[in-house]
């Protein structure tokens, strides 16, 4: 016996396989340039933040003014700090009061200035500058 039905013709299947297949490289390659710029962008993130924090220090550690605020008379802590950035110290000077985001510790009687930095932050110091605490922006004695 002749079977006479006709089987179909592998092309067609061929054809689809090789459209998935290019489909399928295609999704990887953009899958791995996608991954090159994440990774390259990985990459240059640490070297930003190092060049930012370097720049940010320099400008920071340059003194535009400096006046002195009086002696240090009396030193108390925040008890309850709060906010992104809390006020953590309250220092009365013989000119007034100021209130340091970092800690300081000086003895009573201690002669303080001020200093404005070019980064435009102010900051208590000792006259020796041994120690300086950041200011809250609000307070100005002197």
């Amino acid at each position: 016996m002749h079977d006479d039905t006709q089987t179909p013709s592998p092309i067609p299947w061929r054809a689809a396989e090789h459209a998935q297949h290019t489909a399928l490289q295609m999704r990887l390659a953009a899958n791995t340039r996608s991954l090159k710029r994440w990774f390259l962008a990985g990459l240059a993130m640490p070297i930003l933040l190092v060049a930012v924090y370097g720049w940010e220090q320099y400008r920071n550690a340059q003194v535009v003014s400096s006046s002195p605020i009086g002696t240090l008379q009396d030193l108390r802590p925040v008890q309850k700090p709060a906010g992104f950035k809390p006020v953590v110290l309250v220092l009365k000077t013989s000119t007034g009061f100021v209130a340091l985001h970092d800690p300081l510790n000086l003895p009573l009687g201690a002669p303080l200035v001020q200093e404005r930095r070019v980064s435009g932050r102010t900051y208590v110091c000792d006259a020796r500058r041994t120690q300086c605490a950041q200011a809250a922006r609000s307070v100005s004695p002197g």
